[in-house]
């Protein structure tokens, strides 16, 4: 859902936690997590590496029209069930709909060429059989140089909304069919 997150670079900080007398705290729901601007807090910085965090290298992404995206891919054993393209604003620090951001209908990946696509279903099912494990939604995003990074693995996804796409009645679908042995 975008928790605990904090971007920076030279003259941008920004953070969804909250930093209020020297401390950094979580709102105590799944609400609440919105961006708030710590640029050059200095305390700020003292206090969140203090913290076990882990510290990822920014990825220039790629922006259509102008916004931000990254794909939601839900992977089952070997098979992409679908793609939910996720957007927000061109300033947004994620993609994530519950920061702000939009699911998109599957239309949107038509302005993709082809082998994106196929190179971001190729990491979504390698990456859930590195992890040995059979569903997940796997996130991943294209740089400005069109290379595919997964950045994200979720073992209990959001499903999208039932009329984009049925996932619960596929998922099923797909274990009546198998052949267990």
């Amino acid at each position: 859902m975008g928790k605990g997150m904090t971007y920076m670079e030279k003259g941008n900080w920004k953070t969804n936690f909250r930093f209020e007398g020297g401390k950094i705290t979580s709102p105590r729901s799944d609400h609440g997590w919105t961006f708030i601007d710590v640029t050059d807090n200095v305390e700020f910085l003292k206090e969140i590496l203090t913290k076990d965090i882990v510290i990822e290298e920014a990825i220039n992404t790629y922006k259509l029209d102008d916004i931000i995206f990254d794909l939601r891919l839900y992977v089952f054993y070997d098979e992409v069930l679908h793609i939910l393209p996720r957007t927000n604003e061109k300033n947004a620090i994620t993609a994530n709909i519950s920061q702000g951001g939009q699911g998109r209908s599957t239309r949107f990946l038509k302005k993709f060429p082809k082998n994106i696509i196929n190179k971001a279903v190729t990491s979504g099912i390698r990456t859930i059989k590195a992890m040995d494990i059979n569903f997940a939604g796997v996130d991943v995003m294209i740089s400005t140089d069109f290379k595919v990074y997964v950045v994200e693995l979720n073992a209990f996804p959001g499903f999208p909304k039932v009329s984009r796409f049925n996932l619960s009645k596929r998922i099923i679908q797909l274990i009546e069919d198998r052949k267990w042995n």
